[in-house]
Parts: C-alpha cells; sequence; structure tokens
C-alpha cells in the first residue's frame, strides 16, 4: 500500500535550518519513505519545480526535483534524488532567473554551468548517473546547494542584494502574502490568512 504524503511548512531562508549541512542517508526505510511522500506533496501544492530536505525542517541529504511541473497530462512523477555528488560540470555557464520557495516573491539573475553530471541513489538506494543540461540541471545545483546550506541570494551580486533588501526584509518580518504554511526564522508557523 502507497505511502500517503501530508502537506507540511517550508521554512523561509532566515531560519538556521537552512544554512545547515545536511548529513548522508543510509537506509530507504519507513521513515524516509513518508519524508519523500511528504516533500512531494509539499512540493507540488506549492508549485515548485524542487524542494530540498531542510526546506521542509530535515537535515539529511535528499532532495525532489519536478521536472515536468505545470505540464498537462505529463508521466514523469517528482523524484528523490539522495546524496547527490556533481561530478562533472561544463565549463560554459548560462544566466537564468531562479526563484525559491524559501525565499517567496524574489527571483533574481545567477551565473552557473549549462551542463552536468551527477551521481546518486534513488528513493530505492540505487546508484544512478545522469547528464543533464538547461532547467534541470539548473534545478538540481540549487537544490544541491541548500542541501550544503548554500541560497542562490549568496550568488547575487552586491548591486542584486541592495535592490532586493526590501524583499528580504518583509521575509524576515513576515511581512508577505503567502501561498503556503511557512515556518519563520524563530520557528513560528505563519499561514497564509495570518498575514496582513
Amino acid at each position: 500500500m502507497p505511502i500517503k504524503g501530508k502537506i507540511i511548512p517550508i521554512y523561509n531562508c532566515f531560519h538556521p535550518v537552512l544554512r545547515e549541512q545536511c548529513k548522508d542517508i543510509f537506509e530507504a526505510d519507513e521513515k524516509l519513505a513518508q519524508q519523500i511522500a511528504d516533500m512531494a506533496i509539499t512540493m507540488t501544492n506549492a508549485d515548485g519545480i524542487g524542494l530540498a530536505a531542510n526546506q521542509v525542517g530535515f537535515t539529511n541529504r535528499i532532495f525532489l526535483i519536478d521536472i515536468n511541473a505545470g505540464k498537462e497530462g505529463a508521466e514523469q512523477k517528482p523524484f528523490a534524488m539522495i546524496n547527490p555528488v556533481i561530478t562533472a560540470s561544463s565549463e560554459e555557464e548560462v544566466t537564468f532567473q531562479e526563484g525559491c520557495l524559501s525565499i517567496p516573491y524574489l527571483y533574481e539573475n545567477v551565473d552557473r554551468p549549462e551542463a552536468i553530471e551527477v551521481r546518486f541513489l534513488d528513493n530505492q538506494m540505487n546508484e544512478q548517473k545522469i547528464q543533464v543540461d538547461g532547467i534541470i540541471a539548473r534545478v538540481i545545483m540549487h537544490e544541491l546547494d541548500h542541501l550544503n546550506g548554500i541560497l542562490f541570494t549568496d550568488k547575487m551580486t552586491s548591486l542584486q542584494k541592495a535592490m532586493a533588501k526590501n524583499k528580504l526584509n518583509k521575509i524576515l518580518k513576515n511581512k508577505i502574502s503567502l501561498k503556503y504554511d511557512m515556518i519563520d526564522k524563530d520557528g513560528n508557523l505563519i499561514k497564509p490568512e495570518s498575514v496582513a
């Protein structure tokens, strides 16, 4: 019988868990299966295309990506990447606008390699290796950064950071209109209807 997932809150970028180095996973047990199910439904509910463990308060090395987010009738479901490692990346970099479920309403251009090779374990703990480029490569790099305690805002220029200051202050002070439950920097649950 498949495990039923439940929507869980997403932690905002100021909570300390987003700066943690996540730890390797060594076994696929029922607890991990529940985590994957919860992360999948949480990501879908928030209209995300990627979600790292520490964005929902877990500290293990796993993220989910949904390469077909928003596509009607897509057959590929969100899938988990456990203990991912980038084993190669292209010299060519591309600039593309990124956003993050932990940093609502902030979108900025970030430079990243165009293509990567990634080694990871699937949810059955089988080793996989894939070569990807474009948006999928970018999502993987973004989510892998999360597992290492890095946010896309860390990669922004000084000018970008200065221009984003007001938006980041609104997130810090819980003064943004939310579409999903969020945990603030102090661990408080902020619900969409509770934000003015």
